[in-house]
């Protein structure tokens, strides 16, 4: 069966090459005349030319053969121990697991090709002289060559886990070998281990490897268009490496990407077009004595150390003639590292020169960009463009900045960008070459970031914080509520918004406005958007509804109406009720019932509630919204004023007689004069009418007057608080200036002026005006709706020109604090209900000041609507009381006249 099976294989061997002698191991004994495929021999004959070899292990002999073909199909392992060959090639089957061929001599050639191995290939060769080994499309696990010798390999288009070159250490045979030649070409290896005593140049070329590893390097290594994952050099002897555009990539392990640690007795390294990307070390490690070193158009990236790590050694041979150590790097962009370049060591007479680098966003906290550490080193720094992340926060000691190059040097146009909000430390020293970027102290800032600009430097120091910015952070931001600047000087300066235009959150320091609102102090609105009535907040262009302005345009009408027709009374309870509707706007009440009541007279800046509304008429400037917010006020009372002026015209024209005014008793009853209301002039009507709207609005009118006035200078420039876009000139503001200063202001005292001149009136218009302006008050306090309008302007005045809401809260808290206790002191009502509800009205109002400095909580939310109803509800309920008794009396007077 043995038989049968050998020679079923030698015979399938014959047909793919033909064979001279048949040799099987397995044989007893060599026969006269064996070699036949049926008689094979045991051993090998001597000058055999062609020979076929079963598996196994053969006996020495010298095969002068031009082929060798080895059959593993019995057994897998073979082993050849000192046979000569003249001439070989190998062509060997896919069954081999094991290929053991030591201390072949005479070899002219060794080919390997389009083979398979499942396990070792080993060669164990004593060359005497340039033998060539050609490895080409094949598959191994191992894969290896142990020479005395020079070795001439060349490896194409293979598949190896493991490649293995070893010299072995008989030194005497150094001198008399060529330069051994390794040539790698375009294969996929795992990993090559490689040790050389003498030299040798080696050439990798187009392949795919996980670990090239050296421990020992002597001779010329030429890298070029090769994928790495780690090349390591543990001792390197006159090595010239010329690395051309290869690829070294790594998941994050923690290996050096290209390390040459100890390299001596001179040589050169240089690295061009190459990337480094993916390591949790070193990207590139040397140390180095006596080499020239040029990384030129170098790219690493996202590495977890230094990018460039080189150790300056102090002299491992030193009977030896020394040389310079020369560093360039040029053209290189070594970024998003933990660190760029370190250069350290001892060395001797060393030269560094670091030109036209880009290093971006490495984090180190000492050395973050370049450190330069040799006493006997001279530094060159030139065109260097460095950008400093935030998350390294330097230190400020000289040894721990972002640049540090110790001893002899010279920079020039160098590029350094620090992180916004950190300075840019550069202090004068001839020794020392220091750059860093550090942070503000406490309560100290920079806006923008300190640089260094083709060797120009600004921002070098910190500014120290002002008041509405917080400088906790490393960028400054603004205090809720104010808008900030930069001036020329570079300070940022803060004042606080008007109310409802700034952020209401610590924000940062150049984006302060909301709702749509843009530039100087958030006074305009962007693109597309317009100012609205009845809130701050800008509208789309698009949503606005132009329909609602000829709604308001007959309100004034309705006022109108309204005022002719209603009975004068004493007029306590619609004053109280009134001003106390129209002040709470001015005290950041945002209740949306309320707002939109009080906008029909005040137009307050901050109401928000009435958005929904959209009553916006196109592209409107702030000075133009305001004077139309003045139209329902303005022309209610000019359509009464004009009426009540013609009605005089008229009756003077036709003169008409006078009747005369009986002069009434002070104890006449209010009820009688409730009577008498029926039969009022339409004179009497439309002037009282008159100067109750003028009583109503005063408010509204006076606050729009005040803003409209109302300037602060923004970095030497006069602008309106409330439109900052808009300057403090112009002749339409001289026509305001002079309209407050004539009629608004005066007005308290206008009205004493009034009341002084129709006090001893006789008619019944002038008694009429009198019954409105102080018939609610009692004898001795007639002057008090005087002390109302003064006490409104003042409210107005606070609101208007103190912008720190919390101060205008506590000025407002005070006048209202005094109203108070003067009115309480003084009782300036006639009548009980009057002196009850003005008083709860003013308590109410002390007491929503209050809250308005204790937060937003919810408890507090509803004490506030709590506060801000009960006056109102006191109010109504007082109202439906006397209507109720009227009714009564009325009902009691028919029944009397009935019967």
């Amino acid at each position: 069966m043995f038989r049968l099976v050998l020679c079923l294989t030698l015979v399938s061997i014959t047909l793919s090459f033909p064979c001279q002698i048949y040799v099987d191991n397995q044989n007893i004994e060599d026969v006269e005349g064996c070699g036949s495929i049926s008689q094979p021999c045991k051993t090998i004959p001597i000058n055999s030319t062609s020979v076929c070899l079963s598996s196994g292990r053969h006996e020495p002999q010298l095969v002068r053969s031009s082929t060798a073909v080895i059959s593993c199909d019995l057994e897998p392992f073979v082993r050849w121990s000192d046979i000569s060959f003249l001439s070989w090639d190998v062509i060997s089957g896919e069954l081999c697991e094991h290929l053991d061929l030591r201390s072949m001599q005479g070899l002219q050639t060794i080919l390997i090709r389009d083979s398979h191995f499942t396990a070792q290939v080993i060669f164990r060769l004593k060359l005497t002289k340039l033998t060539p080994i050609e490895i080409t499309n094949n598959t191994f696990s191992v894969f290896g060559v142990t020479y005395v010798g020079s070795l001439n390999i060349t490896m194409e288009n293979n598949i190896i886990d493991s490649v293995q070159f070893m010299e072995e250490s008989k030194l005497s045979f150094r001198d008399s070998f060529e330069e051994s030649q390794q040539r790698l070409i375009r294969n996929k290896i795992s990993r090559v281990s490689v040790m050389n005593l003498h030299r040798t140049s080696t050439t990798l070329y187009g392949n795919e490897i996980g670990l090239v590893f050296y421990f020992t390097a002597y001779g010329n290594v030429h890298l070029s268009h090769n994928q790495f994952s780690q090349f390591s050099v543990s001792t390197a002897f006159n090595l010239n490496m010329d690395a051309e555009s290869n690829v070294w990539m790594n998941d994050h392990s923690d290996t050096k990407a290209l390390s040459i640690e100890g390299a001596t007795v001179s040589g050169s390294i240089r690295i061009y077009n190459c990337s480094f990307e993916g390591y949790d070390n070193v990207a590139i490690s040397l140390g180095i004595d006596s080499y020239n070193v040029t990384l030129d158009r170098v790219r690493i990236t996202n590495c977890n150390a230094e990018g460039v790590r080189i150790a300056l050694l102090s002299g491992m041979f030193q009977s030896l003639e020394r040389k310079k150590n020369r560093i360039n790097i040029t053209s290189s962009d070594i970024s998003n590292n933990w660190g760029a370049i370190h250069i350290s060591g001892r060395g001797f007479d060393n030269e560094v020169h670091i030109y036209n680098c880009t290093m971006t966003n490495n984090t180190s906290p000492y050395g973050a960009v370049l450190f330069i550490y040799s006493a006997n080193t001279v530094s060159s720094i030139e065109n260097m463009y460095i950008d400093v992340p935030i998350t390294s926060e330097p230190l400020r000691d000289n040894i721990y900045s972002a640049v540090y190059v110790s001893h002899q040097f010279s920079q020039k146009n160098n590029t350094l960008i620090c992180p916004e909000g950190m300075y840019l430390y550069y202090p004068e020293n001839k020794t020392e070459f220091v750059v860093n970027c550090v942070s503000c102290g406490r309560m100290q800032y920079l806006n923008g970031n300190g640089e260094m600009v083709q060797g120009t430097t600004k921002k070098t120091e910190c500014l120290m914080c002002s008041f509405g910015m917080n400088c906790t952070k490393e960028v400054p931001q603004a205090q809720p509520g104010y808008w900030c600047k930069e001036n020329k000087e570079g300070e940022i300066r803060c004042k606080l918004c008007p109310d409802g235009y700034c952020s209401g959150q610590t924000h940062a320091w150049n984006d302060s406005c909301v709702d749509q609102r843009n530039g100087i102090l958030c006074g305009g609105c962007k693109d597309n958007h317009t100012l609205s009535f009845l809130t701050s907040t800008c509208l789309p262009l698009e949503t606005c509804r132009p329909e609602w302005i000829s709604f308001l345009a007959v309100i004034p009408a309705l006022y109108v109406v309204v005022l002719v027709f209603l009975p004068i009374g004493d007029g306590s309870i619609w004053k109280s009720v009134s001003y106390y509707v129209q002040t709470l706007p001015l005290i950041d009440v945002h209740d949306g019932i309320i707002s939109a009541t009080s906008s029909i007279f005040n137009a307050a800046p901050n109401n928000k509630g009435s958005s929904f509304l959209r009553l916006c008429i196109g592209q409107l400037d702030y000075v133009h919204r305001e004077l139309l917010s003045l139209y329902i006020p303005v022309f209610t009372v000019a359509v009464l004023a004009v009426g009540s002026l013609a009605i005089t015209l008229y009756k003077k024209r036709n003169e008409r007689k006078q009747t005369e005014y009986v002069l009434l008793s002070e104890d006449i009853q209010e009820e009688e004069w409730q009577d008498e209301q029926e039969k009022r002039s339409y004179q009497s009507r439309f002037t009282t009418a008159t100067i109750t709207a003028l009583l109503l609005v005063y408010s509204g009118i006076i606050s729009i007057c005040l803003k409209l006035l109302f300037c602060v200078e923004i970095h030497g420039e006069w602008v309106m608080y409330n439109a900052g876009n808009i300057r403090c000139t112009g002749p339409e503001r001289y026509v305001m200036m002079a309209v407050a200063a004539l009629i608004i202001i005066p007005s308290p005292l206008l009205l004493i002026y009034v009341r002084y001149k129709l006090k001893d009136t006789k008619g019944n218009v002038g008694k009429d005006v009198l019954m409105v302006i102080d018939g609610c008050y009692r004898d001795g306090r007639k002057y008090w709706e005087a002390v109302f309008i003064l006490r409104r302007f003042l409210v107005a005045a606070a609101y208007v020109f103190i912008t720190d809401r919390q101060m205008s809260a506590a000025v407002m808290l005070i006048l209202f604090g005094i109203s108070l206790v003067l009115h309480l002191r003084f009782t300036p009502f006639a009548k009980n209900v009057g002196q009850d509800l003005e008083t709860v009205c003013l308590i109410s109002l002390c007491g929503l000041l209050t809250l308005s400095t204790m937060g937003n909580d919810t408890m507090t939310h509803i004490l506030n609507l709590i506060l801000i109803y009960i006056p109102i509800a006191f109010g109504i309920m007082l109202v439906i009381h006397k209507a109720y008794v009227k009714s009564a009396k009325r009902t009691e007077m028919y029944s009397d006249n009935f019967f």
